[in-house]
């Protein structure tokens, strides 16, 4: 079949292939820009629980959402667990009362505090509220200071 088409023929059908495939291309694209991605993220708010589940001195890793929750004398508070440096997953030491990254040695205390090592600012606090029903709420879009504790 191909040793009858002269050579201007067969370049004639590859021009024709490739100005399709063009087009296609072409609506293609138009038609991703009419349909866009959409990423759906989780909400910056979310519940943890009542007041009464969390233990005086006796902080909580809540995996999901990647906070501890502290729980002292002076109020709730949540810290982020993830590290400031390379955004490494923070692990809580209980003998140190401190918190240690396992990625490049990063320490920090007990409120978010660096002690020591390559994390150039403290870890995330975030604010908590108490709910009309009596839930505690976690607003991770919220930053707030050190000092920071909801008095229950």
């Amino acid at each position: 079949m191909i040793k009858n088409k002269s050579r201007r023929e067969f370049f004639s059908i590859i021009g024709f292939i490739g100005l399709a495939c063009g087009i296609a291309g072409y609506i293609y694209s138009a038609l991703r820009f009419i349909f866009p991605n959409i990423l759906y993220e989780p909400p910056t708010s979310f519940r943890i629980g009542k007041p009464e589940q969390y233990k005086i001195n006796s902080p909580v890793f809540i995996r999901e959402r990647h906070i501890f929750v502290f729980y002292d004398l002076q109020g709730i508070y949540s810290i982020s667990s993830i590290c400031t440096h390379l955004g490494c997953s923070v692990n809580w030491k209980h003998g140190k009362e401190s918190f240690e990254c396992p990625c490049h040695g990063s320490i920090f205390d007990k409120d978010g505090r660096v002690k020591k090592g390559a994390a150039p600012r403290p870890l995330e606090r975030y604010a908590v509220e108490l709910a009309a029903d009596g839930n505690l709420i976690v607003n991770t879009g919220a930053r707030v200071d050190p000092t920071y504790r909801l008095k229950v």
